[in-house]
């Protein structure tokens, strides 16, 4: 079975504070499966809630994509899984 990678997949991303309380909500556009490296830059490059800088806020990421998406989109990340992750300007 062979699977397409996303294309311009929306996908919904959810921030937590550590202690675990709910922050903000965006969604994404993702060109990458999670497993993949491109994943966490695209959400990264394409959310549209927090400033730039939130990657080394320390924010619990969770993203999940509607049940008609065909894919692998529901992930948690813990704090410090983005640092360093800079946005690209396009």
């Amino acid at each position: 079975m062979s699977v397409n990678k996303p294309e311009n997949q929306l996908i919904d991303v959810n921030f937590y504070k550590k202690s675990g309380k709910w922050y903000a909500r965006t969604r994404a556009i993702v060109n990458h499966f999670l497993f993949k490296d491109g994943f966490k830059q695209d959400i990264v490059n394409s959310q549209d809630c927090l400033m730039d800088g939130w990657q080394e806020d320390g924010f619990i990421v969770v993203t999940s994509a509607p049940e008609h998406v065909n894919g692998f989109f529901e992930r948690v990340f813990f704090p410090g899984e983005f640092s360093g992750i800079n946005k690209e300007e396009r």
